[in-house]
């Protein structure tokens, strides 16, 4: 294909992450998440999370206050997993399967802990969370992790008892990040897309 055809516009995002921002102790309320503490979104795609559960129980060994909102998607033996855990009184766990306001948790969060999904690492460099990936598929997902390392927008662990530390380390401001604003590729794909494809459609009509 020419290059003069090709046309990079980002990644296209759901319209509501550009939208009018919700109140946060409304979002708060609605997501049954406490008044302030941090909120730790651990987001595992539509399949779930690979190692949650190294990652949760060792977050609840450290007593945070914070809640911890685990995003299982389809995969219902992380989301009965979570909902038995004996969680402490400072840190509690909210598990919900697949969702569709995934813009209201991200604003929400603290941290942002997952693979490395390119529309999941857009999405958190879009709202500027600080990003603790777990997992990526080799070869399609590996420049995302080595984007965000290079970039230091990010942290990349696997081990699950880690990667807890890093998510302390991050609630506690012992670690400094660059801001994902100055990193994001495009922040508004999805308009461009039906920009570009509007005006193809419009010039073929004019011939």
């Amino acid at each position: 294909v020419p290059g003069r055809k090709l046309k990079f516009l980002g990644v296209i995002l759901n319209p509501k992450f550009y939208g009018k921002k919700k109140p946060a102790k409304d979002l708060r309320i609605k997501h049954g998440l406490s008044g302030t503490a941090p909120v730790i979104l651990i987001v595992g795609g539509g399949e779930g999370i690979v190692r949650y559960e190294a990652i949760v129980s060792s977050l609840l060994k450290k007593n945070l206050n914070a809640d911890i909102v685990a995003i299982c998607g389809r995969n219902k033996k992380m989301h009965n997993a979570l909902r038995k855990y004996n969680h402490n009184t400072h840190t509690n766990i909210h598990a919900v399967g697949f969702i569709e306001n995934m813009d209201e948790l991200l604003r929400l969060a603290s941290v942002f802990v997952g693979k490395a999904g390119p529309t999941s690492i857009a999405e958190a460099l879009l709202l500027n969370v600080p990003m603790v990936i777990t997992d990526y598929v080799y070869g399609q997902e590996k420049g995302n992790v080595d984007y965000i390392l290079k970039n230091k927008i990010g942290f990349f662990e696997k081990n699950g008892k880690k990667a807890a530390q890093i998510v302390e380390d991050i609630l506690n401001k012992k670690v400094r990040l660059n801001e994902g604003k100055d990193f994001r590729l495009d922040n508004d794909a999805v308009f461009a897309f039906r920009d570009e494809v509007l005006r193809y459609l419009y010039g073929r009509r004019r011939h």
